[in-house]
C-alpha cells in the first residue's frame, strides 16, 4: 500500500516537473523578446514600464497535477499521522492486554493456591473421618476384676488348690477382636509393689479360645501362683495381710482395619470373710491400653 502511494506521488512529481519545465522553454522562448521589448519600452517611456510576469500564462493554481501532488502530500502526511496515531494506540492495546495477562496469571495463581488448600483440607477432614470412624467401629479388651480362688489342700477325692485369680476380658468395642494373644502372670506379693517391679516377668502367650473376642462380649482368663504356700500362711494372704494376690500381663489383638492394638492389665485381691467375698484394686500405672 505504501509502495503504489510512493508510486503515484513520484508519478504526480514527475509530471508537474515536465510541466514547469515546458512552461519555462515556452517562456524562454516568447516571453525573451518581450522582456526586452519592455526594458526598451522602460528607458524609453520611463515610469510605464510592465511587469513580464503579468503575462506570463501558466498558473499553478489551475494546474491539476499541481493540485493532485499537493492532495497527495497532505493526504501522505495525514495518513503517516493516522499510522503513527494507530502504532501507538496499537502498543497501548498490547501494554493493556500484558497487564491482563498479568493480573491473570497472578488470579490463577491465587486459585491454584486456595485450590491446593481447599484440597488439603478436604483431605484433612477425610482423614479425620476416617480416623473417627475407627475408633468409633474398633474393638477395645479391657480387663476388668473378676474371681479367684485360695489354697486348699487334702480335699477327699479332690486335687488340691492353688491361688489363682480370674480377670475378665471384655470387647467394649462395636466389632471383633481378632488374632487375641495373651500374656499373663500371677504371685503373691506386697500390697505395694516397688516402681521397680518387673512386669514384663510374664508367662508363655497364649490364645484365647478361638482368637477372637466378640463385640459387646467377655470371658474369663485364670491365672494362677507357681507354688503352693505353708498352711498357716494361707489365711494371713487371703485379707491381704503382709501379701496379697498379683496378677498382670499384657493382651495383643487386631481390629478389623488391621491395626495391631496392646492392653496392659495388673490387678491385686483379697477375699473378704465371712464368705471369702472378692474385693479387688487395680494396680496404679499399669492399666493401660490404646
Amino acid at each position: 500500500m505504501h509502495l503504489l502511494l510512493l508510486s503515484t506521488l513520484l508519478l504526480f512529481t514527475n509530471g508537474s516537473v515536465h510541466r514547469y519545465e515546458a512552461h519555462a522553454a515556452q517562456y524562454e522562448t516568447h516571453g525573451q523578446p518581450q522582456e526586452r521589448h519592455g526594458l526598451a519600452a522602460f528607458f524609453a517611456i520611463g515610469e510605464e514600464g510592465i511587469s513580464n510576469e503579468e503575462t506570463d500564462p501558466y498558473d499553478p493554481r489551475k494546474d491539476c497535477l499541481y493540485r493532485l501532488y499537493l492532495a497527495a502530500t497532505v493526504l501522505g502526511v495525514l495518513g503517516g499521522i493516522i499510522g503513527v496515531a494507530l502504532i501507538f494506540w496499537q502498543v497501548v492495546l498490547l501494554r493493556q492486554t500484558v497487564n491482563a495477562s498479568g493480573e491473570q496469571s497472578k488470579a490463577m495463581g491465587r486459585h491454584i493456591e486456595e485450590a491446593a488448600r481447599s484440597a488439603n483440607a478436604m483431605e484433612d477432614i477425610s482423614t479425620a473421618i476416617t480416623a473417627g470412624n475407627k475408633a468409633v467401629m474398633r474393638a477395645y479388651l479391657t480387663v476388668n476384676i473378676g474371681g479367684g480362688t485360695y489354697q486348699e489342700r487334702n480335699r477327699v477325692g479332690q486335687p488340691d488348690i492353688k491361688f489363682a485369680v480370674s480377670p475378665t476380658v471384655a470387647n467394649t468395642g462395636n466389632t471383633h477382636a481378632r488374632n487375641v494373644r495373651i500374656r499373663k502372670k500371677a504371685a503373691l506379693l506386697p500390697s505395694v509393689l516397688p516402681d521397680n517391679f518387673a512386669y514384663e516377668e510374664l508367662g508363655p502367650e497364649t490364645e484365647a479360645p478361638f482368637a477372637t473376642v466378640a463385640a459387646h462380649q467377655s470371658y474369663t482368663i485364670n491365672t494362677v501362683v507357681d507354688d503352693f504356700v505353708p498352711d498357716a500362711e494361707v489365711a494371713p494372704i487371703k485379707v491381704g495381710d503382709g501379701r496379697n494376690l498379683h496378677v498382670w500381663g499384657k493382651i495383643t489383638y487386631e481390629d478389623i482395619f488391621g491395626d495391631t492394638h496392646t492392653t496392659k492389665f495388673g490387678q491385686w485381691i483379697i477375699f473378704v470373710p465371712p464368705n471369702n467375698q472378692i474385693l479387688g484394686w487395680y494396680t496404679p500405672g499399669q492399666n493401660d491400653a490404646d
